[in-house]
């Protein structure tokens, strides 16, 4: 024998090893001790279908051969394999019945071997309907609004006046029937328009074949307000006006995004505006943008009124400041320069000094709990007349004995180039009420 043909033989026993180890036949794919069989579906016991009777899958991992069988004849029942993991597609026809849910058996066994799986495939009954409710009125910034309803069908919701495009649905608009109530959140867009918004929606099944079998729920509607112009806009001169140039403030209020604040100039028969240089982040919803006034001429008379645009619009407020740099007189105004607190057993007295270039027309002071610094318990004032001076008030017995709160001084003026009254208020003092000691004799109880 030569070393040729020896050399072939050794090839085709190492062939031959390598075919046999890659037998797929049956009797190969099989392990042969039954403790070494798995197979294993999810779901494990029960299926159920939708009442339109759309495939659902049960998924098979198993390592040997294995059967599926349909005990019934309502459900159609497909398998993608008969070995190994594979899919078992099961379907049916509409179930048109609103009171009966079918049921049927699909079998999964392990060939040659004794192991079996049985599944109960439900279906559900012709469920259509969404109960009639009140739907609150969205506000302009936007709301989020629950709806509720019964679909053992594919179901959408479609406009049937209006555009949808208002609403943001989760988790969608549409979707597959379900067993159990279903829940849609419908979120409404910010309404950045000046009228109101209206929505009727409907319930509808994605297949319309099916509106033979059912009965469509009426039709509702969602509503939503108008979107509202910025409010209370006002301007207030924050320092003294050069000859060139004025500080300034515009406050405001407004529920939509604020894209420009600043102030319309007249002088001569001539308007121009003057906007606020953006701050980062962008213009707050509500407060007040500072801001200066420059470019103006010396010895020339101005007409300022403050504007606001939103994404809802613009809105222009009055006029409150007309002033003549050069040679004009410029008024401070008033300003808060000592307080002196003297507290008492249930009330307290402040002594308030004031600087002011302006008429004084109120004083007084304003009470608060420390435990809330922006709630305003209780206001005192009085009148007053003339400019610089030191005036007492005091508070009425109400407040308890030996107890925190915080005093605010305020006072107010008039001033004659803005022709506003204007407010000022102090810092917030904290301040302890005494604590009664009762006298020789005294039987009044302590509270």
């Amino acid at each position: 024998m030569t070393i040729k043909y020896i050399r072939n033989i050794i090839l085709m026993s190492a062939f031959g090893a390598v075919f046999t180890g890659c037998d797929t036949t049956e009797d190969a794919y099989h392990l042969g001790d039954l403790g070494d069989i798995r197979i294993s579906t999810v779901p494990t016991s029960q299926l159920r279908l939708a009442a339109d009777g759309k495939p659902m899958d049960i998924e098979v991992t198993s390592n040997v051969y294995w059967n599926v069988e349909n005990f019934g004849n309502r459900f159609t029942v497909q398998a993608s394999s008969d070995k190994g993991n594979g899919k078992i597609s099961v379907s049916g026809p509409v179930n048109v019945n609103a009171t009966q849910t079918p049921s049927e058996t699909v079998l999964i066994t392990a060939r040659d071997f004794d192991k079996e799986i049985r599944i109960e495939v439900l279906q559900a009954r012709l469920q259509f309907d969404m109960p009639e409710r009140e739907y609150p009125v969205a506000p302009q910034e936007g709301a989020e609004v629950s709806l509720r309803f019964n679909s053992s069908i594919d179901w959408r919701l479609v406009a049937r006046n209006g555009e949808l495009d208002w609403l943001y649905f989760n988790p969608g608009s549409d979707g597959a029937g379900e067993w159990d109530e279903i829940e849609v959140e419908a979120l409404w867009t910010p309404n950045y328009t000046t009228s109101p918004r209206y929505l009727e929606l409907q319930l509808r099944p994605a297949d319309e074949s099916l509106l033979e079998f059912i009965t469509v729920p009426s039709s509702f509607t969602l509503t939503q307000e108008a979107g509202t112009l910025p409010e209370n806009v006002r301007i207030l001169i924050t320092g003294e006006p050069t000859f060139t140039e004025c500080p300034l403030s515009v406050s405001y209020g407004s529920k939509a995004p604020v894209e420009e604040v600043g102030v319309m100039v007249m002088s001569n028969g001539t308007q121009y505006r003057h906007p606020a240089p953006v701050p980062e982040g962008g213009f707050p919803l509500d407060g007040s943008v500072d801001f200066v006034l420059n470019g103006l001429e010396e010895g020339m008379r101005y007409e300022v009124r403050p504007y606001v645009v939103s994404r809802v619009g613009e809105t222009v407020g009055e006029m409150v400041e007309t002033f003549v740099t050069g040679s004009s007189v410029v008024y401070n105004g008033a300003r808060i320069v000592d307080v002196e607190v003297i507290p008492f057993q249930r009330m307290v007295a402040a002594s308030i000094t004031v600087e002011s270039d302006c008429e004084l027309t109120w004083g007084g002071i304003a009470i608060y709990y420390p435990s809330n610094p922006d709630y305003q318990a209780v206001k005192y004032s009085k009148p007053l007349s003339g400019m610089s001076q030191t005036f007492v008030h005091e508070s009425v017995e109400w407040m308890e004995q030996n107890t925190e709160y915080l005093l605010e001084p305020f006072v107010k003026y008039y001033h004659l180039e803005m022709n506003i009254e204007i407010e000022v208020k102090g810092e917030k003092i904290p301040f302890t009420t005494l604590y009664r000691i009762p006298e020789e004799d005294d039987n009044i109880p302590i509270e």
